[in-house]
C-alpha cells in the first residue's frame, strides 16, 4: 500500500478550502496513482490546526475520495479529550483508521509511552496507527515497547519514519501481524526487503507512481531496477528537500492546477523562490512518469 501524506489546503484566512482539497485528492488519485492518503499528518500541518479546522478537513478529504482508497485520519494530540473527539469524527466520517504521535513536551519513560497507545487503543472505535518519526518528537520508543503496545489488538501498525533499521528489523519479527509502514520515502528499498507492507510520504503527492515501483520492483526481488527506481525517487527528493517541502510540494502541485495556497501560520508562505524551484521539480516528476 502507497500512502501519500497529502497537503491540506487552506484559503486566505487559514480555513479549509473546498475546492482546493477537492483537487488535492483527484490530483493524489489519478495523476499520483497513491492506494491510500494518510489526512492530517506532519505534511497536512495537523500541529497548526485546532479541532475546528481538522474536523472540516477530514470531512472535505473522505467526501473527495468517495470511497475510492484507503483513509488512516492522524489525530495525534496530548489531550485525550481531543483525541475522542477526533476519533469519534473519523469513525462517523467512514475513516479506515487513526493514528497518533507519542506525547510531547514533557519528558516520559517508556512506561507511559507504553500506556498513552495502550489508553487510545482502548478508547478508539477505529483500529490504531503509532506514527513513530522521532525526528519530530524526540520520543524513541524501545524493541519491548513496540512489542506490548502491538499486542493490543486494536492495534493496527505504524508508520515508521525512523531511519533505525535494526530496531525496524527486530519490530518486524516480534510483531509480523503488525502493518508496518515505511516513512522515509528515501529508503523505501531497504525498508520493503525487511518487511514494510508500504510507504506513506510526502513526495507521493507527487510521485506516488514511482513509489509503487520501487515497492513493487523490490517485493519481486529485482533489487537492481528497485535500486535504480529509488535513485530516481531520491533525485526528487533532494530537489524538494529541506525545510520548506510542503511549500514546495504545493507550488509543484499548483502547476497541476491545484490551488494549494499558503500554508497555516506558523509555516512561512510560499515564495517566488519556492514556485522557481517547483518548476525544475515539475520537470523533474514529469520526466521519470
Amino acid at each position: 500500500m502507497i500512502y501519500s501524506a497529502i497537503v491540506s489546503c487552506f484559503d486566505d484566512k487559514g480555513r479549509p478550502n473546498p475546492e482546493a482539497v477537492f483537487a488535492a485528492v483527484e490530483h493524489n488519485i489519478v495523476h499520483s496513482g497513491v492506494d491510500g492518503l494518510f489526512v492530517n499528518g506532519s505534511t497536512g500541518e495537523n500541529p497548526d490546526m485546532m479541532n475546528d479546522q481538522r474536523k472540516p478537513m477530514l470531512k472535505l478529504m473522505m467526501d473527495a475520495a468517495a470511497g475510492r482508497v484507503a483513509m488512516i485520519a492522524h489525530i495525534g494530540t496530548n489531550v485525550l479529550e481531543e483525541f475522542d473527539e477526533l476519533a469519534k469524527c473519523s469513525a462517523d466520517l467512514g475513516y479506515d483508521a487513526v493514528a497518533s504521535v507519542a506525547p510531547t513536551y514533557f519528558p516520559y519513560d517508556q512506561e507511559d509511552y507504553v500506556r498513552f497507545f495502550l489508553t487510545l487503543a482502548d478508547r478508539s472505535p477505529l483500529p490504531l496507527y503509532v506514527y513513530n518519526i522521532p525526528i519530530r518528537t524526540h520520543v524513541h520508543l524501545t524493541r519491548d515497547s513496540f512489542k506490548r503496545i502491538f499486542d493490543h489488538p486494536n492495534v493496527k501498525g505504524a508508520k515508521f519514519t525512523d531511519a533505525d533499521l535494526d530496531l525496524f528489523t527486530s519490530v518486524r519479527r516480534d510483531s509480523p501481524q503488525a502493518d508496518l509502514l515505511c516513512g522515509f520515502d528515501n529508503l523505501m528499498v531497504p525498508f520493503t526487503a525487511l518487511g514494510a507492507n508500504g510507504a506513506i510520504g510526502t513526495s507521493y503527492n507527487l510521485t506516488g507512481k514511482i513509489a509503487r515501483r520501487v515497492f513493487d520492483l523490490t517485493r519481486a526481488g529485482k533489487l537492481e531496477e528497485a535500486r535504480q527506481e529509488q535513485f530516481i525517487l531520491n533525485d526528487i527528493l533532494e530537489a524538494m528537500g529541506g525545510v520548506r517541502m510542503i511549500q514546495l510540494v504545493k507550488a509543484t502541485m499548483e502547476l497541476y492546477g491545484v490551488p494549494c495556497g499558503n500554508s497555516r501560520f506558523p509555516q512561512p508562505p510560499t515564495t517566488d523562490a519556492d514556485r522557481e524551484q517547483a518548476k525544475k521539480i515539475y520537470e523533474l516528476v514529469e520526466k521519470y512518469l
